[in-house]
């Protein structure tokens, strides 16, 4: 059995998006496969987006992330669904993984080097 976490990265709370469609059919298939499994949907989420790379390395994720942060490392599958926007996906989504998978929390400190760390 695994522990997965789907992220709805679609940034409109909107339900008529194919996306949340997407991973409510996963959530869905995931438990009906004996998994445990989450949904987690960014459009929920109110959080400040990293505008330097200092914050990126000095400041810690945001307090309202943490639950979400903590379903991520918790997690042995991941799952990320969300649009493509200008061929990518939507700058919220990607401010949602910049502050979630913070530096605090992907990377171990070495001397010389960053290593990823756990699951990175």
């Amino acid at each position: 059995m695994s522990k997965i976490l789907i992220v709805d990265g679609h940034p409109d709370p909107d339900g008529r998006h194919l996306c949340h469609g997407l991973a409510e059919a996963y959530l869905k298939g995931a438990k009906a496969g004996g998994h445990e499994a989450e949904l987690l949907r960014i459009a929920d989420l109110e959080f400040p987006v990293l505008r330097r790379p200092g914050d990126f390395e000095k400041e810690p994720t945001p307090e309202p992330l943490h639950p979400a942060r903590d379903a991520l490392l918790a997690a042995n599958h991941l799952v990320l669904i969300y649009p493509l926007w200008l061929g990518t996906l939507p700058a919220y989504t990607k401010a949602f993984l910049e502050q979630v998978l913070h530096y605090e929390t992907a990377f171990e400190r070495h001397e010389d080097s960053r290593w990823p760390t756990g699951k990175m």
